[in-house]
């Protein structure tokens, strides 16, 4: 049950330095590159055969399958998730025009920071 909402500025939140990259990975073509895997795990949805479809893609592919990355709002639903030492986070990305759901899969590397490693669409 919702019980609070609790507004603060980004740099205090736990989850503040994803939220910093995801801006800069959402908003700078070439800092995204930068935090793409070489290889990138893929799954998306078979309509006509009713199946998922899971395997790899370059990195250098994301750009053909990458969704509409928003920008300029973020919502953060942590339901009593303890992030503060968690080294991946799942991001979801709802389109209701396109009736499309995706998710961004990232993982913290200690010399790199985020990079996304999978995604589902």
């Amino acid at each position: 049950m919702l019980d609070s909402i609790e507004t603060m500025e980004i740099t205090e939140h736990k989850n503040g330095d994803f939220i910093e990259f995801y801006r800069m990975f959402a908003t700078h073509e070439a800092y995204q590159a930068e935090h793409i895997a070489h290889t990138l795990i893929f799954k998306t949805y078979d309509a006509e055969t009713s199946s998922d479809i899971e395997g790899y893609i370059e990195g250098q592919q994301w750009q053909a399958y990458a969704p509409i990355l928003p920008n300029d709002a973020f919502v953060n639903f942590r339901y009593e998730q303890n992030v503060e030492h968690a080294n991946h986070r799942v991001l979801m990305i709802a389109n209701p025009n396109e009736n499309q759901i995706s998710l961004l899969y990232f993982r913290r590397h200690s010399s790199i920071g985020w990079m996304l490693y999978k995604f589902e669409i």
